[in-house]
C-alpha cells in the first residue's frame, strides 16, 4: 500500500533540490534569490501536509504541522515579490506592498501560534486536516487574491516586456501556474471536509520545475513546442500504460478478490520511470559499448563527424578535396574516392587529379550520372539501385563501370556541383544506413564549402576589375590635371616665342620674355617637383620632435600672411606631444593645412590649431595635431575627392597639397581625416605615434613605413 504521505515529502525533497540548484546557478541574482524562497515557502507546506498525513494521532500531527505552516502564510507575498523580482526597476508602490505582503504573513503567523487561526482537525483518508476558524477563511481570501495578481502580473509583463526572452519566460511561467493552480487547490478542498487525494504538492512541484527552466535556460524552447510534445507525451503514455493498469486491476481482483488501487498507481509511477528512462539508459549502453568493442571505428566515425562540421572553414578547395579523400578513406576504409566537378570548377579539376587513387574529372550535364543525381537528392549506392531496375539499373551500371560503389551529390542552394564516388570497402562489408547519413552530411558540408569558394574567386574577380577599372579611372585623371597645368605655361611661352622674331631688337621685350620664361618653367618645374613627392616621398632619419615646437615655427612662419588676409592663429593644448617623425615633412604637411585654413577663413576670424597626446585603441598613445577654421566647407558630395590629386576648390593652386600631405602622414604610420559643413567650417586631424621611451626606441624605423612609389 502507498502511504497518502509520500507525495508531499517527494515535493518537499523536489522543490528543495530545485530551489538550491537555481539559487547556485547565481546566486547574486535577485531573480533567482526570490525563486529560491519561493521554493522554500512551498518546501514549508508540503512538510506541513506531511506531517499532517504521517502521525497517527490527531495532537501530534497538530504540534508538527504548526511548525511548518508559516511557510503557507507567507506564500502570498512571495508570489507577488516574485513578478515584481522579474522586473528592471520595481516601483516604490510595489516595493511598499511587498513589504504589507510580509507583515501580513507573519500577523498570520503570529495568530497561528495563538491558536487563532485552527479549531482541531478532522480524520479523512489522507490523513488529519484542520477544521479553521474564520480568521483561516480570511487568509484563504488573501491566497486567492495572490493567486489573482500573481497571473495579472505575468500577463502583463508579457504584453510589455521589449525583452523576447522575458516574454518566453514569462509565458513558460503562466504554462506552469495554469499547471499548478488547479492541482494546488485540491489541497483546500480539504480544508472544507472534501476527501479528495491531496495531488496539489505533486502540482506545486511541476510547477516549480517549469519555473526554474525558465530561469536557468537561456536558450528556451517556445512553450509551443513543449505544450505538443507534453500533450503528445501523455496521449502516449495513456495509450500504453493505461492497458497495462486494466490488466494489473483486473489480475489484482482475480488473485485477491479486491482492487489496491494504491498498488495500481505504484506501477504506473514505474512504468513511467521506466518509459523515461528506457531510451536514455539504451543510448549510454549502446555508446560505452560501441566505444569498448569498436572503438576504431568509432574514432574513425568522430573525425569525419568533425570534419563535415569543420569543412566550412577550409577556404582552399584543392585542400578541402584532398583532406575530404584522406579521411573517407581513412574513415571507412574504402579502396578508392574520386570527385567530379561540373566546368564552373574547371580550373580545381585540373589540380586535384591527385584527390585519390580516381583522381577527379569533369561531370557534364548530359552525363547519366549528372541526371541520375538531378533526378534524385539521395546518396546513391550501386547495390540498392541494382535491386531497383529501370533507369536505376542504368546507373547502377554507370557506376560499376567507373569502379565505384557510392556516388554522393555535392549540391549547394538546390544546384549540383559535382559528386563524390566512394569505392567498396577493403572488409567488403556493405554501407550502412549510419554510412550513408554520415556521407550525405560530409557531401553537404562540402558542397557548402566549395560554392563559397567559388563566390569568393567571383568576388575577388570583381574585385579585381573594380581596382583596375579605378587605376585606369585615376591615370585619366592624373593625365588631364597634369595636361592642364603644363599646357597653361607653355601657351604663354609660345606666344612670346611667336612674336619673338618681330620684336628681336626690343630690349624691354626680350627682359620680360625672359622673365616670364623663367616664371613659366619654374612653375613647370614645382608642378614636377610635387608629382613626385606624391610619388616617392624622400624620408629622412625619424628624429624626435616636439610637434607644439614645430606648429609654433610655422605659425610664426605663417602669421605675416595670416595679418594680410585678418585672420588670427590660435595654438591650444597641453601635454608632451613628443613623435619621432621628420620635421621637415610634417612641417610641409602643417604649412599646407595652415595656408589652406587662411585662405578658405573670412576676414576677422580665428583659425585654431590643437596640438596634444591621447590614447588610441590598439595604437598607444598617439599625437593628434587638429587644424579647424570657419571658413564655407566643402561640399558634402565633394568629400571622397579631397585627397584626390588636382582637386581643389580654390581658384588658384595645383589641388596637390592635401595628396601630399595625405601621403607623407601615411608614410609616417599615421592618419589624416577632415569633417566639414558647408557654412560653419572645415577641420583637419592628423593622427601620428608619440615618442615614448629612450631615443633610441623614439627613433626606430618601424615608425615609418617604406615608400614604394605609385
Amino acid at each position: 500500500m502507498l502511504p497518502y504521505w509520500t507525495a508531499p515529502l517527494a515535493a518537499a525533497l523536489g522543490n528543495l533540490c530545485i530551489g538550491l540548484g537555481v539559487l547556485w546557478t547565481e546566486r547574486r541574482e535577485r531573480l533567482h534569490r526570490v525563486f529560491a524562497l519561493l521554493t522554500a515557502t512551498l518546501v514549508l507546506w508540503n512538510l506541513d501536509v506531511f506531517c499532517l498525513s504521517f502521525f497517527g494521532t490527531e495532537a501530534e500531527a497538530l504540534w508538527w504541522s504548526r511548525f511548518f505552516r508559516p511557510g503557507m502564510f507567507i506564500i502570498p507575498a512571495v508570489l507577488y515579490h516574485f513578478v515584481v523580482a522579474f522586473r528592471d526597476r520595481p516601483s516604490l508602490l510595489a516595493t511598499t506592498v511587498i513589504v504589507m505582503g510580509y507583515v501580513v504573513g507573519a500577523i498570520f503567523t503570529f495568530a497561528d501560534f495563538q491558536g487563532a487561526m485552527i479549531d482541531g482537525a478532522r480524520r479523512l483518508h489522507s490523513g488529519y486536516w484542520p477544521v479553521m476558524r474564520p480568521l483561516y477563511n480570511a487568509f484563504i481570501g488573501v491566497l486567492l487574491l495572490s493567486f489573482v495578481a500573481f497571473l495579472s502580473g505575468l500577463v502583463h509583463e508579457y504584453r510589455t516586456t521589449p525583452s523576447p526572452r522575458r516574454r518566453v519566460q514569462a509565458k513558460f511561467w503562466l504554462l506552469g501556474a495554469v499547471v499548478a493552480l488547479p492541482l494546488a487547490s485540491v489541497n483546500i478542498l480539504l480544508f472544507f471536509g472534501i476527501d479528495v487525494y491531496p495531488v496539489g504538492s505533486l502540482g506545486n512541484l511541476v510547477c516549480t520545475g517549469i519555473f526554474a527552466y525558465a530561469i536557468v535556460h537561456h536558450r528556451l524552447v517556445d512553450t509551443d513546442i513543449v505544450i505538443s510534445k507534453g500533450v503528445a507525451f501523455l496521449a502516449g503514455t495513456v495509450l500504453v500504460v493505461a492497458p497495462l493498469c486494466l490488466l494489473a486491476a483486473w489480475l489484482d481482483q482475480i488473485a485477491f478478490g479486491r482492487i489496491d488501487y494504491n498498488q495500481v498507481l505504484l506501477s504506473v509511477v514505474i512504468l513511467l520511470t521506466v518509459a523515461i528512462a528506457f531510451p536514455r539508459v539504451t543510448g549510454m549502453t549502446e555508446e560505452r559499448l560501441s566505444q569498448t568493442l569498436f572503438r576504431e571505428k568509432v574514432e574513425h566515425r568522430k573525425a569525419l563527424s568533425a570534419f563535415s562540421r569543420q569543412a566550412a572553414r577550409v577556404r582552399d578547395p584543392l585542400e578541402l578535396l584532398q583532406r575530404l579523400g584522406s579521411i573517407i578513406r581513412t574513415g571507412m576504409e574504402v579502396d578508392a574516392t574520386a570527385v567530379l566537378l561540373t566546368d564552373d570548377f574547371s580550373g580545381l579539376v585540373g589540380a586535384a587529379r591527385d584527390l585519390a587513387s580516381g583522381g577527379a574529372g569533369f561531370l557534364a550535364d548530359d552525363d547519366p550520372l549528372a541526371r541520375a543525381l538531378h533526378a534524385c537528392d539521395d546518396v546513391l549506392v550501386r547495390e540498392e539501385l541494382v535491386t531497383r531496375g529501370g533507369q536505376a539499373g542504368g546507373t547502377a551500371t554507370v557506376l560499376e563501370h567507373l569502379g565505384y560503389e557510392v556516388a554522393v551529390p555535392l549540391r549547394a542552394k538546390g544546384r549540383l556541383l559535382g559528386c563524390l564516388l566512394i569505392g567498396g570497402k577493403m572488409s567488403r562489408d556493405a554501407f550502412s544506413r549510419e554510412d550513408v547519413q554520415l556521407l550525405a552530411t560530409l557531401g553537404n558540408a562540402t558542397a557548402i564549402a566549395l560554392d563559397n569558394s567559388r563566390l569568393s574567386r567571383e568576388l575577388k574577380a570583381s574585385q579585381q576589375m573594380v581596382a583596375r577599372a579605378s587605376r585606369l579611372s585615376a591615370v585619366g585623371t592624373l593625365a588631364a590635371g597634369i595636361a592642364h597645368e603644363i599646357r597653361n605655361p607653355l601657351v604663354a611661352v609660345q606666344t612670346f616665342l611667336q612674336l619673338l622674331p618681330e620684336r628681336l631688337h626690343d630690349a624691354e621685350f626680350i627682359d620680360s620674355f625672359r622673365r616670364l620664361s623663367l616664371g613659366e618653367i619654374g612653375r613647370i618645374g614645382g608642378l614636377i617637383e610635387e608629382l613626385l613627392g606624391l610619388a616617392h616621398s624622400p624620408l629622412h632619419a625619424p628624429a624626435r620632435c616636439d610637434l607644439r615646437a614645430l606648429v609654433g615655427d610655422v605659425v610664426t612662419l605663417l602669421a605675416p600672411q595670416a595679418r594680410r588676409s585678418k585672420v588670427t592663429l590660435r595654438i591650444v593644448g597641453e601635454g608632451v606631444t613628443e613623435a619621432s617623425v621628420d620635421a621637415g615633412r610634417v612641417k610641409q604637411v602643417i604649412m599646407n593645412l595652415l595656408l589652406n585654413a587662411i585662405e578658405a577663413s573670412p576676414p576677422d576670424s580665428v583659425v585654431t590649431v590643437s596640438v596634444r597626446s591621447v590614447g588610441h585603441a590598439g595604437k598607444g598613445t598617439v599625437c593628434r595635431v587638429e587644424v579647424c577654421d570657419r571658413g564655407r566647407g566643402i561640399p558634402q558630395e565633394r568629400h571622397d575627392d579631397v585627397f584626390t590629386p588636382f582637386f581643389t576648390t580654390k581658384d588658384l593652386g595645383t589641388g596637390l597639397g592635401l595628396a601630399v600631405a595625405h601621403q607623407i602622414v601615411t608614410e609616417h604610420g599615421g592618419d589624416i581625416t577632415f569633417t566639414s559643413e558647408c557654412g560653419v567650417g572645415t577641420t583637419f586631424l592628423v593622427t601620428l605615434p608619440a615618442c615614448c621611451g629612450s631615443d633610441e626606441a623614439c627613433s626606430s624605423a618601424d615608425v615609418l613605413r617604406t615608400p614604394t612609389g605609385v
